[in-house]
């Protein structure tokens, strides 16, 4: 939980630090009128603001959890969508450097919305207090590698638009 608790603060963050920009990414997409990109940003921030704050009490974690997973299905869904239209070199707007859309992203997202529905199902049971340090401190390594993975995704991406024929992303 603490893995997805990062990620979402970050995605949030991220959102948030240049919503114009990132409206102009949801409006690539064409799931939405170019007139509601703005207003549909600033939902998926507070949404996703509100997912990662809800996971921070153990009360209302599961429903934290339970919006995270809505959010990434949303997000797959219209990743499979615009790949589906042939929008291959749009931006997939998940954060930092440009990383166009790809099936990788398809699967990663797929991989994160089941790591909350498990980690929603075993969520709110009490935990001893050494036991929820390692989750904690588990939770900040997977986030980091999480970084790694998302730089070497990213660099698979340039890699296909320097030799599109060497590289099937």
């Amino acid at each position: 939980m603490t893995f997805l608790t990062l990620l979402f603060g970050q995605a949030a963050l991220h959102k948030a630090g240049d919503v114009r920009r990132f409206s102009g990414y949801v409006a690539d997409y064409g799931v939405v009128a170019p007139a509601l990109a703005l207003p549909v940003t600033w939902l998926l921030v507070v949404a996703e603001g509100a997912a990662m704050g809800l996971t921070l009490t153990p009360a209302t974690s599961a429903s934290g959890l339970m919006l995270m997973g809505a959010l990434l299905a949303l997000y797959g869904g219209a990743m499979l969508l615009a790949l589906r239209h042939g929008k291959r070199h749009i931006d997939c707007g998940c954060g930092g450097a440009t990383q166009p859309l790809s099936r990788l992203l398809v699967v990663r997202n797929a991989v994160l919305l089941a790591l909350a529905g498990l980690a929603a199902l075993t969520g709110g049971q009490p935990v001893a207090p050494l036991n929820l340090a390692v989750a904690i401190l588990s939770g900040l390594v997977l986030w980091l590698g999480y970084q790694l993975l998302d730089q070497l995704l990213r660099l698979h991406s340039l890699r296909a638009q320097l030799s599109p024929d060497s590289v099937t992303p």
